[in-house]
């Protein structure tokens, strides 16, 4: 029996002879999760992250990942397969590796590599002959039981939990070109859903519409062309149709089938669009690159938006100290508690208030499972359990949206702790990780300063132990949409571009510093922070650097003091946490029972 890497060689020999084959795991929307039908790695080699990138010859098989997941990949990885582990000292990255190979023929799946990124593959390689491809992993011949598209269903978010209609959003989008062209297109889920307040169920955890979307027109009078349609079915009901029309006033409405996005496109004459948001299988003839035409408007939030927003954090964070209390008590009682149950009850108790999912699948890691950043229970060896002295780091949220209470949101909050004594080096680990989360919340900046600009304050505590941490401090996040949104946080510049985009008030990102021990424990502190006018009054301030920005927690959860060391605190440090712990009480306390009342009461006690 051939495995499925024998049949993808086959497959790529058939088109070229001395290939290598390039392909990063994403789908048509450069999406961050995949639906199982589009989602190739992991049955062909074994490795179930949610980031990767292959490189595949006729003698080699490389997977490249990042930090968060080179201790899952080592474990995951089939026969056949080499780890390239991403950013490590003398790793180079699969470009480089190709170029360094001197490859003649690098194939790539046109149907799914962005504009973007055939532009950095003619950066890197320009001696290499590129070729576009239909992806071979939509054949049966390579992938034969790969599974269906899913049916689902789309609905649209009422106007009022966001302050603004799919007219006002495209109207936006339409005024950042300036007439300058005939048309804007996106194969982005997120910033389709976004303009046209259009979610769907199709997704476990993040509520998105599947779909491509074309603009044509002017502000004044445009046509919106949704494709969205499948062979079988229209996920968008006559109904939900009708209700978008109205969202969308004066521009007209089409739904059209999902498979006839590229061919709409090559019709159209000169358009805007964002190179990473498109495939180069529906590269238009002529278009200007906008880069950020979505998330730049995307970033900041409404104002109604915003308190939506806030309700469902201030409820999920009800939520989250539900359980915490509820966790307590089982291990204090030496009742079992797996990494599984974290999981199990921490949705049943967020569906008991109000959340239609969880925003992502649970990372619970207890001991040494902590230290994977990424861990899904079971995912490497056994499955832990929460037991006393043993650190675990709980990483979570919720998808929230409730008309009649006015509450639309996303949440993602971490909190680490440890029940008991706890082990050798924790207590200083903790504190500095702790530092820094305190010192990016309680930052002050001038607007237009990025998130670059930032991130050393959540690393600098750590650094001082000669210690680090290899993913990003924050990211944006959407309102009920994807829990990593956008193009913006709190991050080195390393891989990516997000760490200098300028942090915009009424945009919200993660504060997540971290530390990760391995073969022992990890640590992560994790808040959302809505970025607000800063407007204290200085003797010092002039009108040539008037605008200040800073930032206000919003998720409201006691973070562990047990394990604080507080002679590395200073003055300020301490009096920010006594402060949040009160607005914990003051807010929090209201929403729970008596029980999990007075654990709050005793969980934010003074320092």
């Amino acid at each position: 029996m051939t495995t499925m890497l024998e049949r993808l060689r086959a497959a790529l020999s058939a088109s070229k002879h001395d290939y290598a084959f390039l392909y990063h795991n994403t789908d048509a929307h450069n999406s961050e999760y995949l639906l199982d039908c589009w989602n190739a790695i992991p049955p062909l080699t074994g490795f179930t992250g949610s980031n990767s990138t292959i490189v595949v010859t006729d003698s080699e098989a490389l997977l490249w990942t990042d930090s968060r997941y080179w201790v899952q990949a080592a474990e995951e990885l089939e026969e056949g397969w080499t780890l390239m582990a991403e950013g490590k000292d003398g790793v180079p990255g699969p470009k480089k590796w190709l170029k360094k190979q001197q490859r003649r023929t690098v194939l790539y799946a046109k149907d799914v590599n962005s504009i973007h990124d055939l532009d950095t593959m003619e950066d890197i390689l320009p001696d290499a002959e590129l070729v576009g491809v239909p992806s071979p992993f939509m054949s049966t011949t390579v992938w034969p039981d790969r599974p269906e598209f899913p049916a689902y269903k789309a609905y649209t978010v009422p106007r009022k939990l966001v302050g603004e209609s799919a007219e006002d959003r495209v109207a936006a989008v339409l005024g950042k070109t300036k007439g300058k062209v005939e048309g804007v297109v996106s194969s982005s889920c997120d910033a389709v859903s976004w303009t046209l307040l259009l979610r769907g169920d199709i997704y476990e955890y993040t509520p998105l519409a599947v779909a491509h979307m074309m603009i044509t027109g002017s502000v004044d009078e445009a046509t919106v062309r949704l494709f969205i349609q499948t062979k079988d079915d229209s996920p968008l009901s006559r109904e939900e149709q009708e209700k978008l029309q109205q969202s969308l006033g004066k521009y007209s409405l089409e739904v059209l089938p999902y498979d006839g996005f590229s061919a709409a496109v090559s019709k159209l004459g000169t358009c805007a669009l964002d190179e990473t948001e498109v495939a180069v299988a529906a590269k238009p003839a002529d278009y200007r690159h906008k880069e950020g035409l979505f998330t730049a408007i995307m970033r900041a939030k409404s104002d109604t938006e915003l308190s939506c927003f806030r309700r469902a954090q201030l409820v999920d964070s009800a939520a989250m100290c539900t359980f915490l209390h509820w966790l307590e008590e089982k291990v204090m009682a030496g009742q079992t508690v797996t990494e599984l149950d974290v999981g199990e009850k921490l949705g049943q108790i967020r569906a008991e208030f109000g959340a239609i999912s969880p925003s992502f699948e649970t990372i619970a890691g207890c001991g040494p499972n902590g230290a994977i950043v990424h861990y899904r229970p079971g995912s490497v060896g056994e499955v832990g359990e929460v037991t006393l002295g043993q650190p675990v780091l709980i990483d979570s949220g919720g998808q929230y949206m409730d008309p009649g209470k006015a509450v639309l949101g996303t949440t993602d909050l971490t909190r680490t702790l440890c029940i008991g004594p706890a082990p050798e080096h924790f207590k200083e680990a903790f504190t500095a990780v702790l530092l820094g989360h305190i010192d990016v919340a309680d930052a002050v900046f001038r607007k237009g300063y990025n998130g670059g600009a930032l991130d050393f304050l959540a690393r600098r505590h750590l650094n001082r132990l000669h210690a680090d941490y290899g993913h990003g401090t924050g990211h944006g996040v959407g309102t009920f949409l994807s829990v990593h949104e956008g193009d913006f946080g709190v991050t080195l510049p390393r891989k990516s571009g997000r760490g200098l985009v300028p942090l915009k008030q009424g945009s919200v990102v993660s504060d997540e510093p971290g530390y990760y021990r391995p073969g022992a424990w990890g640590i992560r502190i994790e808040s959302l922070l809505e970025i607000i006018p800063s407007v204290k009054h200085s003797p010092l301030q002039t009108d040539d650097f008037a605008d200040f920005l800073r930032f206000e927690t919003i998720t409201l959860v006691p973070i562990q003091t047990d394990h604080i060391d507080v002679s590395m605190m200073d003055r300020r440090q301490r009096a920010w946490l006594n402060d949040y712990h009160a607005t914990v009480r003051e807010k929090v306390t209201p929403l729970v029972d008596s029980d999990v009342r007075e654990w709050i009461m005793t969980k934010t006690s003074e320092i």
